[in-house]
């Protein structure tokens, strides 16, 4: 893997390598259209129509939108109820018993406190629920502008109402999206090196082009831009002096990818591995306060909050997960040891 240092040259892609890049972005989220039940299909490549499958960019702005129907136009909340269904239901019943806390969390917005909402994630619709039903429930004056969410850029991939599933998260605020590593990104990291043989043989001159490079700046820049965002960076730390700065939420499942799960006969999870987080997330965390939240999608969902944490190293980072880990074990009845998370970095 290489260094943070790493650079990549995005003019050196031409379009049949962007084409490349979606198609193998695409296959990361067949499953997902699979087991959604008609809610995504399959957006093509076509950045002039889709700006979010732009790869040079990593940060999209919010659109207007509201949480009420007006109109023809389908507001927040029935969009999160017809995408997330049962689950949707189950997290606004378990904040409205968080009555407490969200006005604790709104109270250290106001003063200026950062925080992480960390779920786990068994779905590509699960963190962006969560992060739908949050921001209805501290909803306020500058609520898209304060709120925000990480996907990944296989969402850019895939069209859920008649729109790219990335502009639809754009309804409810700030998106900022990584390069999975998932092993269909892993395989098209090893297509490029072939083919950029290749063309070197042809041409000696030609561009290399570095995947590796490509995801690393990717995942760094999504990850300054979330910092700017927060206005934790150096450069929007001196745009904000003078200025009360308010705190924000940002919604994040930090397993780099969904959760790999294997089925018995009786279609209950038997075996469930949760991914591993990838070490730049602290550089995020560690400017506010993350509780870890459990989400499971079933007959009877499940929707659990753990304590608040302050995250200051990868050590408190894997606190967050073993929680997340056991807690999977114990609401699904499953035995401890079949609930694990993956040693190698994602």
């Amino acid at each position: 893997m290489l260094g943070d240092m790493s650079v990549f040259e995005y003019e050196a892609l031409e379009y049949e390598d962007r084409l490349l890049i979606h198609n193998a972005l695409a296959e990361t989220t067949t499953r997902h259209i699979v087991a959604n039940e008609g809610l995504f299909t399959p957006r093509p490549f076509s950045p002039a129509a889709n700006p979010s499958q732009l790869l040079e960019t990593t940060h999209l702005f919010p659109v207007p939108a509201t949480f009420d129907d007006v109109g023809d136009e389908l507001g927040i909340r029935t969009l999160a109820r017809v995408a997330a269904g049962n689950l949707d239901e189950a997290i606004r019943q378990e904040l409205r018993k968080q009555k407490s806390f969200i006005s604790l969390a709104e109270h250290n917005r106001r003063e200026g406190k950062h925080l992480f909402n960390l779920t786990t994630h068994q779905k590509m619709i699960d963190v962006a629920d969560y992060d739908a039903v949050w921001t209805e429930f501290t909803e306020h004056d500058h609520w898209q502008d304060d709120s925000g969410i990480g996907i990944s850029r296989g969402v850019t991939t895939i069209e859920a109402f008649d729109m790219a599933a990335s502009e639809v998260a754009q309804k409810i605020g700030h998106v900022f999206m990584s390069f999975p590593r998932t092993d269909t990104i892993m395989r098209l990291a090893e297509t490029f090196k072939g083919r950029q043989a290749e063309r070197q043989r042809e041409n000696p001159h030609v561009r290399f082009i570095d995947i590796d490079a490509l995801i690393e700046t990717n995942n760094r820049d999504m990850r300054v831009g979330i910092r700017e965002w927060l206005g934790v960076s150096p450069s929007s730390r001196i745009h904000r002096l003078g200025r009360h700065a308010t705190g924000r939420y940002f919604n994040w499942a930090i397993e780099g990818a969904t959760t790999q799960v294997e089925y018995g006969d009786d279609h209950r999870p038997e075996r469930i591995q949760l991914g591993k987080v990838a070490k730049g997330v602290v550089d995020v965390l560690k400017h506010g306060y993350s509780i870890p939240i459990v989400l499971w999608d079933q007959d009877d969902p499940i929707v659990e909050l753990g304590e608040v944490t302050e995250v200051k190293s990868m050590a408190d980072v894997a606190q967050i997960q073993e929680w997340q880990r056991k807690t999977l074990a114990r609401r699904l009845n499953m035995p401890d040891e079949a609930v694990t998370i993956r040693q190698e970095t994602a």
